[in-house]
């Protein structure tokens, strides 16, 4: 039996094409795409219980449409989205993310972001794109084109297609060094994400001071490379806003 979506982007119980196809189908159509299933992987109730997360700080922010619903899944409370409707379009489209992070820190888990078709091309994304939108959905928080990347924001999901990021808020761990004075140096990490096949790169750059010393916030655990030295982050030093020190820096 063909497949077919049955309107508002859901796709009938005789769609053998998987999520994927159904996407493309409802996108020609002028519909908005469902989420894929697997994005409960990434925010579901028992995932936010392990993290130690209790509501509000499982709270998701996400455009007001699909709200209510995220919110069902990871706390159980999707009684209205005002909150999100006040919040996520300033949140993609101004301010810094670390100021970001200490107005959120408090009430919000999750940060769900989809593809805005205004804000892609085929050639990939267009001029003029909101700096948050771009640094998080599709830099995935990393340093790239003069962002340094972020300390609070931990991409947790991406879908196949990168149509759908999840990122966790996080205090983020400081790692303390030494390096030359005024020099540009690079922290570097490869990362899991969910429903990604490989490891993805993750990397922060931040600027020495005069006497050679440098702190950086990172939003995952692992091994961190600074130049030809390593540190080990761990996910509890992540959590609870630790300093990591490099050789006794």
């Amino acid at each position: 039996m063909s497949s077919r979506c049955v309107g508002r982007g859901r796709c009938s119980p005789s769609d053998r094409d998987g999520e994927g196809g159904c996407e493309r189908r409802s996108r020609r159509r002028g519909h908005r795409p469902p989420l894929p299933p697997r994005v409960g992987v990434a925010l579901s109730r028992r995932d936010a219980a392990a993290r130690d997360l209790t509501y509000p700080e499982n709270y998701v922010l996400s455009e007001e449409g699909r709200n209510r619903m995220f919110n069902y899944f990871v706390n159980g409370q999707s009684l209205s989205a005002g909150f999100a409707a006040d919040t996520y379009l300033s949140f993609l489209t101004a301010g810094d993310l670390t100021e970001w992070y200490r107005r959120l820190a408090d009430r919000v888990g999750f940060v769900v972001v989809r593809t805005v078709a205004a804000y892609e091309s085929d050639g990939g994304i267009v001029s003029g794109v909101p700096r948050n939108y771009r640094l998080l959905h599709h830099a995935l928080g990393s340093a790239t084109g003069g962002f340094d990347g972020t300390a609070h924001f931990r991409v947790v999901y991406a879908s196949p297609d990168r149509y759908v990021t999840v990122f966790e808020l996080v205090a983020g761990a400081t790692i303390v060094g030494r390096g030359a004075p005024r020099e540009r140096v690079a922290v570097e990490t490869t990362v899991p994400v969910a429903n990604v096949p490989e490891r993805i790169e993750f990397r922060r750059v931040v600027e020495t001071g005069a006497n050679g010393r440098f702190d950086v916030t990172v939003p995952h655990p692992g091994r961190y490379r600074i130049g030809d030295r390593t540190v080990r982050v761990t996910e509890t030093d992540v959590r609870a806003g630790a300093t990591v020190r490099i050789d006794g820096s």
